[in-house]
């Protein structure tokens, strides 16, 4: 889907601003549970559970406090993004990708971060979850981007950014 958009994938009522979780397993089956309310999944368990499996392979931690897990799965009925802060930080176990080779026990130690994207698509869909994970990358990289993720007080706040910051490229 070329034409697809970021306000296809994400919208305010896939946005939590504090999230209860305080464990990675716990934020993403949250963010899960919340695409589910939204009809983007049919099984937050399982559609979870993919993207844990997909962290086993190596951490979707990214460094600068964030963290992008994805899956793809059967229980994917549209390709959706959520988003999920918490401030207090969740803790995300595995080597920080910005941080890669710096520690000879980094896939035992556990960081924290404070922002949160699920990416999920169907298991047999188009490359609009590469797209958007490679968009987030881009914007990620902006400290100004971080910040104000961290300060945003709405979930329309949120969107306004997205929306401005993100493009999927084709």
């Amino acid at each position: 889907m070329p034409d697809t958009t970021v306000r296809d994938l994400i919208g305010p009522e896939s946005i939590v601003l504090e999230l209860a979780a305080r464990g990675r397993d716990d934020a993403i089956l949250e963010l899960a549970r919340r695409l589910e309310a939204l009809d983007a999944v049919d099984d937050a368990r399982l559609v979870a559970e993919a993207a844990l499996e997909r962290e086993a392979i190596g951490s979707t931690n990214i460094g600068f406090g964030v963290a992008i897990p994805h899956a793809k799965s059967a229980h994917v009925l549209r390709a959706a993004l959520a988003f999920g802060r918490r401030n207090a930080g969740v803790e995300w176990p595995g080597e920080a990708v910005a941080d890669a080779g710096a520690s000879p026990d980094a896939e035992r130690e556990v960081h924290s971060v404070d922002l949160i994207f699920l990416i999920t698509s169907p298991e047999h869909a188009s490359d609009d979850h590469l797209r958007m994970l490679a968009a987030l990358a881009r914007a990620l990289m902006h400290d100004d981007f971080r910040d104000a993720l961290r300060t945003s007080t709405t979930a329309d706040a949120v969107m306004e950014l997205l929306t401005g910051r993100l493009t999927l490229a084709s």
